[in-house]
């Protein structure tokens, strides 16, 4: 058994610097999102933070990467517990991340999408990347202040809205909505079962040679998988957990097992 958590940063700080200072160019977004389609009432939210560098861009639940601060702090009871060879959800209570467990690291000069799915996954995939067909629209609203334009695309399944100001010159924004001529402020798909919330950016200063002092290694175990295999699983761990947790090769504790009745699977990608 391994830490429930994993975070690849160390991995993408090295594919994307060559110098050991700088700066970058970080956008905070809240998403909501339905878990249950049957149920959209029950609306989970997270921070999402989109890293922007020169070539390449990181989009990362801030939840996430604060309860990896956590595991790296703790690291060494909880090999200790994993040496067991039993593990108690109660141990691993506080780590637990209730943010989104999907990393996207986009390579714009290889041209590459990588996925990384973290905590009891461990699995990634890589795809070209494919910018969403927008269609711009006329019609403009005041959104936190700024003036925005109104543009629409279908992406991986779903139809999109986004409004976008012109006066940030960022053509990146939340998950995979790229490509429009200004900073996405607001973005949703056409159930309103995923929304993006600008709520602010700013300029970092980061420095290479100290990004692993807070950041657990990577780990070398990471298996490539296809999209197809990780819909596949993502769709078990909703229907079966117990299936999904053997298939993981979770140990349970046979006292106080973990059930979960079956959810009705709400990806955001369907293709």
């Amino acid at each position: 058994m391994k830490p429930l958590l994993l975070l690849l940063f160390t991995l993408f700080v090295q594919q994307t610097f060559s110098q050991a200072d700088s700066s970058i160019y970080r956008i905070h977004y809240k998403v909501s999102y339905v878990c249950d389609s049957t149920k959209p009432q029950s609306i989970k939210s997270d921070i999402m933070l989109l890293d922007l560098f020169e070539d390449s861009s990181i989009f990362f639940s801030m939840d996430l990467y604060e309860k990896e601060l956590l595991v790296k702090q703790d690291s060494a009871l909880i090999e200790q517990l994993c040496a067991t060879g039993i593990v108690y959800g109660k141990d691993f209570a506080k780590y637990e991340s209730n943010g989104q467990k999907e990393i996207l690291f986009h390579n714009y000069k290889l041209n590459t999408i990588t996925h990384y799915m973290v905590a009891m996954y461990n699995f990634y995939y890589t795809d070209s990347i494919s910018f969403p067909q927008w269609t711009l629209h006329t019609d403009t609203s005041v959104i936190s202040g700024m003036i925005c334009q109104k543009a629409t695309c279908t992406l991986g399944g779903r139809n999109y809205t986004a409004w976008f100001h012109t006066g940030i010159a960022v053509s990146k924004g939340p998950w995979k909505l790229h490509g429009l001529p200004g900073i996405i402020i607001k973005a949703y798909d056409h159930k309103n079962h995923f929304t993006y919330e600008w709520l602010k950016s700013e300029v970092i200063e980061i420095k290479y040679n100290k990004f692993k002092d807070y950041t657990l290694p990577v780990k070398s175990n990471l298996k490539k998988i296809t999209k197809k295999e990780l819909f596949a699983l993502l769709k078990e761990e909703y229907e079966d957990i117990s299936s999904f947790n053997r298939r993981m090769g979770l140990s349970i504790d046979v006292q106080n097992p973990i059930i979960k009745p079956p959810r009705y699977y709400n990806p955001q990608e369907f293709e």
